[in-house]
């Protein structure tokens, strides 16, 4: 014989059970909404093939490209090539000094950008050839100095040297 369940303790595990279904399934189909929004050379991207991407302190979003760097305020693209003045149009890496210049990493040099302009670091000659894939911030006692470190891959070899980017 069957055990008889009286009617609100069966229907207040009914309600609970759905409600459980319920709140599950709708946190676990809305955790995986994206919303994503491509941009190509299409929309102004100075190249397809992005190498590197920086946000700096102003927002800007800034992408190396193998066509050179491109700065995005959220609507609009500007870009920068060799014409405006980098060294070459493949940009490896991309980070902020603290006084606000972009420092763009590409073959043999790293370009800095800023409001007058853009001017070029040079690596020694005998580097000329390598690529400037990384650049990090050495920690110093003094807060004025921008002080990098370059890690720079060849063929064969790894080359490390620091610069004062600060000085240039």
């Amino acid at each position: 014989m069957a055990k008889h369940i009286p009617f609100s303790l069966f229907a207040l595990r009914i309600i609970a059970a759905v409600f459980f279904c319920l709140f599950f399934y709708t946190n676990s189909a809305e955790s995986q909404r994206y919303t994503f929004i491509q941009y190509s050379v299409k929309q102004g991207l100075s190249q397809s093939q992005v190498r590197c991407l920086m946000q700096d302190g102003q927002g800007y979003i800034w992408a190396g490209t193998l066509g050179g760097i491109s700065k995005f305020d959220g609507k609009n693209f500007i870009n920068y090539d060799r014409n405006d003045g980098l060294n070459d149009n493949q940009v490896n890496t991309i980070t902020e000094l603290r006084n606000g210049t972009i420092a763009a990493g590409t073959t043999g040099a790293i370009c800095l950008i800023n409001g007058r302009g853009i001017s070029i670091v040079s690596l020694p000659t005998e580097l000329n050839e390598i690529s400037v894939i990384e650049m990090k911030i050495k920690s110093r006692n003094k807060p004025i100095k921008e002080n990098y470190n370059k890690l720079l891959k060849g063929f064969n070899s790894i080359y490390k040297e620091e610069m004062d980017l600060e000085q240039q």
